[in-house]
């Protein structure tokens, strides 16, 4: 992974007019999947996923970490499946409106990994 690359991802902001937008092809999938640790493109329903879980040591730390991606979630008007357990969030990222994934599903995702990380050292 390049962290430039995954910085570059964490700071981009979300774009959330799809008008002339499509679903990213398999090569770009592939790409930008390379760049985010742990992260996994999973098919559900016919429709083709973002997905990490992100351990944590606690239920208050699995809550706090959700609370985190919800708050980032709602500031980028994107946002995710999240499944909250003790011990863990699983977060899963694609762009209903266009049934599939986006750009702005691997900007999330990048998000998500550095806030996950920031909460580890906590």
């Amino acid at each position: 992974m390049d962290e430039h690359e995954l910085t570059f991802l964490q700071k981009q902001s979300c774009n959330s007019e799809y008008g002339a937008s499509e679903c990213l092809p398999p090569e770009e999938i592939d790409i930008l999947l390379s760049k985010l640790k742990g992260w996994e493109i999973v098919t559900e329903n016919n429709l083709c996923k973002l997905r990490c879980t992100f351990c944590c040591r606690t239920f208050s730390a699995s809550m706090s970490l959700a609370n985190a991606v919800a708050a980032i979630s709602d500031d980028q008007n994107h946002h995710p499946s999240m499944i909250v357990e003790w011990g863990k969030v699983t977060v899963t990222w694609w762009t209903r409106e266009l049934s599939g994934l986006h750009l702005n599903d691997f900007i999330m995702a990048a998000k998500c990994s550095l806030i996950a990380a920031t909460n580890a050292q906590q």
